[in-house]
């Protein structure tokens, strides 16, 4: 764990648990893994309780993984306490998610495959949506990324769909449906 927290604090990405069990020629399986990521303006958490990692010996003297298999992630998106406690005008911004280009997500994995088979994303509780749950499939060249959540009558928000594809030319195709009706399709 060490060597995982070293590289990981390199990203200012902090390890607050994780098993790792012995590996072997070619995967290591680490269970219950906790990651979390803190800016001034939010707390990000990423809870994984599976996580086989496959890799060849000569790939991984190269800093270079086979695959990535994540059978259910939950991804936490938070405000800091004292960020929530200023005025209510704070609820009215948008939440802050870096523009990443695709091509610099793709020259940065360290990884050939990325499957996360069930994905849970969970936003501040004033931001409307509270969860939204999908998949996340990452392969040489092309990433696709899918969401939706239900409806919810009470709060008065509609069942949402969201679909990304991107690949490494910066091709990128987006998705978003409410009610199975298509609000944007770029």
């Amino acid at each position: 764990p060490v060597v995982v927290r070293t590289v990981l604090a390199n990203y200012d990405i902090e390890l607050a648990q994780a098993e790792i069990n012995r590996p072997g020629w070619h995967n290591l399986v680490i269970t219950n893994m906790d990651l979390s990521y803190r800016t001034a303006s939010q707390v990000t958490s990423l809870q994984l309780p599976e996580v086989t990692v496959s890799y060849s010996l000569k790939q991984l003297r190269q800093g270079q993984l086979q695959s990535l298999q994540v059978p259910a992630a939950r991804l936490q998106l938070e405000l800091p306490l004292e960020h929530d406690a200023q005025s209510t005008s704070a609820s009215r911004e948008p939440l802050s998610l870096p523009l990443i280009f695709p091509d610099k997500i793709f020259s940065q994995l360290p990884v050939q495959q990325l499957h996360v088979d069930s994905l849970q994303l969970v936003l501040p509780e004033h931001r409307g949506y509270q969860m939204l749950s999908g998949s996340l499939h990452y392969s040489a060249d092309q990433l696709a990324l899918n969401l939706a959540s239900q409806e919810d009558a009470e709060a008065n928000l509609p069942a949402l769909e969201l679909a990304v594809d991107a690949d490494r030319q910066n091709r990128l195709q987006l998705s978003l449906q409410q009610n199975t009706i298509v609000i944007v399709k770029l």
